[in-house]
């Protein structure tokens, strides 16, 4: 009986041991450290990138894959900043002398400062302010980048756009367009008017702050707003009397991108979806500036101009392009019914012929 009980705890214990080297094998060692309450003494020395969170916290946990893929992508870059995490529920005393309110927090520690992370929870956005954060405090900037800064930066969030600064405005981005027609269908009710108008635009503002926080989008468009609908019916070559909407615009190749969605089904979700789908390449660009584009855009901007001094100087259009119009019909007229053949008798006569057939004789 003793015999068999030593067999099987001697087979229970190599289990085990066999066990333990399997998850030690399968296990990857984490680049990530686990900090306690020591950490405020050595958080004034060097580089350290710190998550603090609670293991409670539902954003918590869906962030820890994401650490532990930062914390190998910066060991794999041999990059001097330390990737660590704090458990605030047991070091307490660090998460309140560092004034933690919220979880996850994440702090970039420099020599000291703390600079606090507020980017996506994304691993090549948190790589990316890692190592701008660990980098130069003082960069070399060139004079275009510079420059092409100046220019990106310049605009507010939805500046007025009109022909005399579209295409300044658009010379780095597309222009997303807020069109507010001048006049609308329904001026009997102008209280709901500007309720549409209100809506309309309290949402095509928010989608402009959700668009600026981010950083890919950003780089791509610029919002703005027209009061009027010329400069659109411009683009899209339509004479449309009443059009409140949203368009995309670029300004260098003249293309433009319009939602098929109606203005009173748009959402958020919908237009930031409709940009994401612009930026890569998923929505086909209308316009353009090839020739039939151009032929096109001369007739529509002829036949504009002349409606618009119609509108505002009848009589004196009907006077400029009458009377000349009248002289130019005229003149077709007398040349195409005048006759202009000839009769062979009205140039040599009977006498003539005689006279000169006399003569040849005469000659010969």
């Amino acid at each position: 009986m003793w015999l068999f009980n030593c067999c099987i705890n001697g087979f229970l214990i190599f289990t085990r041991l066999q066990i333990i080297n399997i998850v030690q094998a399968t296990n990857i060692p984490s680049q990530v450290i686990e900090l306690n309450d020591k950490f405020l003494q050595v958080k004034n020395d060097g580089l350290w990138f710190v998550d603090f969170y609670a293991p409670w916290c539902a954003h918590c946990k869906r962030l820890t894959p994401v650490w532990e893929q930062v914390g190998h992508a910066l060991a794999d870059r041999q990059s001097l900043v330390r990737v660590a995490k704090l458990d605030c529920t047991r070091y307490t005393n660090t998460a309140s002398a560092l004034n933690i309110r919220g979880y996850p927090t994440i702090i970039f520690f420099r020599n000291g400062r703390e600079m606090v992370y507020e980017g996506e929870r994304k691993k090549e956005a948190i790589i990316d302010f890692a190592i701008k954060a660990a980098g130069p405090m003082v960069g070399i900037i060139e004079r275009r980048s510079l420059s092409d800064w100046i220019h990106s930066e310049r605009w507010s969030l939805i500046p007025l756009i009109t022909s005399t600064n579209v295409k300044e405005v658009g010379r780095m981005r597309l222009l997303v367009l807020t069109v507010f027609p001048k006049s609308f269908v329904f001026v009997d009710s102008p209280r709901l008017v500007l309720i549409y108008i209100f809506r309309f635009f309290s949402l095509v503002t928010n989608v402009a702050q959700m668009v600026r926080k981010d950083s890919y989008l950003s780089n791509i468009f610029q919002f703005g707003w027209l009061d009027g609908n010329e400069l659109a019916n411009n683009v899209i070559l339509v004479a449309v009397l009443f059009c409140l909407g949203l368009l995309v615009f670029n300004v260098t190749s003249y293309e433009y991108y319009s939602s098929n969605d109606a203005v009173s089904v748009m959402t958020e979700k919908s237009i930031i979806s409709f940009l994401e789908r612009i930026a890569t390449g998923d929505v086909a660009p209308l316009g353009g500036r090839s020739l039939s584009q151009r032929f096109k855009r001369l007739c529509f901007e002829v036949f504009t101009n002349i409606a618009e001094m119609f509108r505002a100087q009848p009589l004196l259009t009907l006077c400029l392009l009458g009377v000349p119009l009248s002289f130019l019909s005229l003149i077709t007229y007398c040349i195409c019914s005048t006759d202009f053949s000839i009769d062979r008798d009205e140039i040599y006569p009977d006498d003539d012929d005689s006279f000169i057939s006399g003569n040849y004789k005469t000659v010969t």
